[in-house]
């Protein structure tokens, strides 16, 4: 049972042109009316863009309840990229620790409890560097505790510190030199999954790609950070479609998918430490798959891993 009264970690939500979506994931911020709300917006690219931006402006601007509401809107249209990094350093430049949502991440209430209680938990904990609401494993198939650990960056609804956040600026120049060496392939035992990452470094490193979290998962292996993934999803990605930047399919089987309401009190793990029968089941639900599916065939010698 949930008996918090007062909701003090910030609250930062990213938004541009969708209300109606916006609107939804609004409706679950109120629900349990954060002390500080951070609103990140991106600039409209033309008139008709700009009155949807607008609206979803107003949307998010329209809180009943008593809150600081800090702003960091964008005149002119900054890309996804530019416009989460300059936000998110935003973010924790007046912020010790937040909790992000995009405006297409739809949350189960029990999500913001959740990031709370391990927020504080992991605070001091420099091997953890991200809480996610996110998961692509069925309720209770790798664990029966609340949560387990993860070598990978899941950003559909999270939360850190910005402790963690400042590791992001760091490291990608490093891929330069990694790069060429073994590194990634010490790290990643399959070889699909392996080249997968390699080719996405490439494509962040040289500006090839529309998405800033390429580089946060590099900064993860870089540093040995590890993620809190919840054993039941918290988050439904509504944003699937046409009008997405990176989501377009709107039969894909990770759109809409269904959450449950986090059990409390927490059951937490005896170890901070991989499970590696988890991170493998999400590599091939979200990157192992496609990648085969687009036809990429990784050989190693005579092998062709199919």
């Amino acid at each position: 049972m949930i008996t918090d009264t007062s909701f003090d970690v910030p609250v930062a939500i990213f938004i541009f042109n969708r209300p109606s979506t916006t609107k939804r994931v609004f409706d679950r911020i109120r629900l349990i009316k954060p002390r500080k709300l951070l609103i990140v917006a991106d600039g409209a690219r033309n008139e008709a863009e700009r009155i949807l931006c607008q609206e979803s402006i107003s949307i998010v601007e329209n809180t009943d309840w008593n809150c600081t509401i800090e702003r960091n809107y964008s005149r002119k249209n900054l890309g996804v990229v530019t416009r989460f990094v300059t936000g998110l350093d935003w973010i924790f430049s007046i912020c010790e620790e937040a909790i992000i949502l995009e405006d297409d991440c739809l949350p189960d209430v029990s999500f913001f409890h959740y990031c709370r209680r391990l927020l504080e938990k992991y605070r001091f904990d420099d091997n953890v560097m991200l809480v996610s609401g996110q998961t692509m494993t069925p309720p209770g198939k790798f664990t029966t505790d609340s949560y387990y650990f993860s070598r990978f960056a899941l950003i559909w609804g999270w939360a850190t510190w910005r402790s963690s956040w400042k590791r992001f600026h760091e490291g990608m120049k490093l891929w330069t030199y990694l790069r060429t060496t073994d590194w990634l392939s010490d790290i990643i035992e399959n070889p699909v999954l392996c080249e997968y990452w390699r080719k996405s470094f490439d494509r962040a490193l040289d500006g090839h790609v529309n998405t800033w979290d390429y580089q946060w998962m590099f900064i993860f292996f870089l540093f040995g950070g590890l993620s809190v993934i919840p054993g039941r999803n918290l988050i439904s990605n509504i944003g699937f479609g046409p009008d997405s930047v990176n989501t377009k399919d709107v039969n894909s089987e990770n759109a809409n998918l269904p959450t449950y309401p986090m059990q409390f009190p927490l059951r937490h793990p005896s170890k901070v430490e991989v499970d590696f029968q988890a991170d493998k089941y999400i590599a091939e639900k979200l990157w192992v798959t496609r990648y085969r599916n687009n036809n990429y065939i990784v050989t190693d010698g005579n092998k062709i891993y199919e």
